[in-house]
């Protein structure tokens, strides 16, 4: 190769470089006035060659580039739509800006997949699993409804208990009543809802005494002025750990009228939270089942919003209500931890509770279409901003027609014309069962140290 530069020489100020034969490694610069200049496009020159002699840093975090955007907006519509959030490397904005993302409210999510990313629990399959029931329900027949310990109806086919979640591309974290009762320690944990989320309290109860030897619990349900028959609150010594049940069928704020009507407040949430707010660290809310012309007439309940007489459609009032629920625990959120359980399903065929519906019939877990869910429950932890967490159960519950206590329901008489049908309950589950795995699903959420 010869002295002239295979580039041609430049003018007007340009930057021409040629190699040296003399010194080949090093590059001439020419046609530069400043010094400034010279040390700048040296220092380029050799991040350039540190790059192409170690590719790796590539991959750091510290070289990925910053992205800026006009008027410090963050456009999240693409990814609010993936369920996942665009990471912002750094900000040039002169003030601190939160661009925290909930996960989505379809997502019933703590854990991770592996890779990272939040898990829909709400998606899976049921699997066999021996290990199962956590608890038969001997140790803890002091907490359970009598019609729900179908363990000890020698009639009833037990093979609905053998079964666990299995959510579809991740685990659920095993329950551990000793983390659990760790983590509540000092703290108060209250279900409040209908006789389904009754359920679940005697489930966690249940969950929490185990089969081992007996735990030392107290009764301080009058500490909180739960008086009302399926009432009760229960203290675990060892961690000053109380779990309780407040019955409110609607989540509204009922008031008496005269005749012995009841004014029922959609838009208020019940007293029951308000008088025991400061006092209370996780609440789990939900209704549903009561929603319904009938029960509404038999609750001789008077809808009411903004003080008045309310003349809406069923399905309206139970958004009003939940949603109002639902914005007041967000209110609360440093406080309490909150959560809206969807819906549990219903399994009745062939009538209804009260019209020879039966469910005795269902003998094996079914496959069916996975479904939306519940909706009404979705837009009132929607409406809080990620501030209340969304326990969806509706879609795993779905399948398990044969976990309900169908015949076994102890509240038909034995005595009963044979002529007339047994009236079955194809609306509450056995227990131990299903509820069981609402509250895995509960552990997993109370364990995540991300959780807001």
């Amino acid at each position: 190769m010869g002295s002239s530069c295979d580039g041609g020489g430049g003018g007007g100020g340009e930057v021409s470089c040629c190699r040296s034969p003399k010194s080949p490694g090093l590059f001439l610069v020419t046609g530069i006035k400043s010094k400034q200049m010279l040390v700048s496009l040296l220092a380029i020159v050799c991040g350039l060659l540190l790059l192409l002699k170690n590719p790796s840093l590539l991959e750091s975090e510290r070289w990925r580039p910053v992205i800026f955007q006009q008027d410090h907006h963050l456009d999240l519509g693409s990814a609010l739509k993936n369920d996942r959030a665009v990471p912002i490397a750094a900000s040039h904005s002169s003030h601190s800006t939160n661009f925290g993302i909930s996960p989505s409210i379809d997502d019933d999510t703590t854990n991770t997949n592996g890779s990272g990313d939040r898990c829909d629990f709400s998606r899976g399959r049921w699997v066999f699993d021996e290990t199962k029931p956590r608890y038969t329900g001997h140790h803890c027949r002091a907490w359970l409804s009598k019609p729900w310990m179908c363990r000890l109806d020698r009639h009833h086919n037990l093979s609905y208990e053998s079964y666990r979640w299995q959510p579809r591309g991740c685990d659920l974290p095993g329950f551990d009543s000793t983390q659990l009762l760790h983590r509540l320690r000092n703290k108060t944990i209250a279900f409040v809802g209908d006789s389904l989320g009754r359920q679940q309290y005697q489930s966690m109860i249940c969950m929490l005494v185990g089969d081992a030897s007996m735990p030392k619990i107290t009764d301080v349900s009058i500490e909180y002025g739960l008086v009302t028959k399926g009432e009760g609150a229960q203290r675990f010594a060892a961690t000053n750990t109380t779990v309780l049940f407040h019955w409110s069928a609607s989540l509204g704020d009922p008031q008496p009228l005269e005749a012995g009507l009841w004014a029922l407040h959609l838009d208020r949430a019940p007293g029951f939270l308000a008088r025991n707010a400061q006092r209370l660290d996780v609440v789990i809310v939900n209704t549903g089942h009561h929603w319904n012309r009938g029960k509404i007439r038999a609750n001789k309940w008077v809808l009411h919003v903004d003080g008045k007489v309310a003349n809406l459609r069923v399905d309206a009032a139970r958004r009003i209500a939940l949603t109002s629920a639902a914005r007041w625990l967000g209110e609360q959120r440093e406080r309490i931890r909150g959560f809206v359980r969807s819906l549990s399903p219903r399994h009745f065929r062939g009538g209804d509770w009260n019209s020879g519906g039966r469910c005795d019939g269902i003998r094996e877990i079914e496959e069916e279409e996975e479904l939306g869910g519940d909706l009404i429950a979705q837009e009132a932890v929607r409406s809080t901003n990620g501030a209340v967490t969304l326990l969806e159960i509706s879609n795993l519950s779905r399948t398990r027609g044969e976990a309900h206590i169908s015949s076994a329901f102890v509240g038909s008489s034995s005595s009963s014309s044979s002529s007339s049908p047994r009236q079955q309950d194809c609306l509450h589950w056995c227990l131990p069962g299903v509820p069981d795995t609402w509250n895995e699903l509960l552990f997993a959420h109370l364990i995540d140290d991300r959780a807001p």
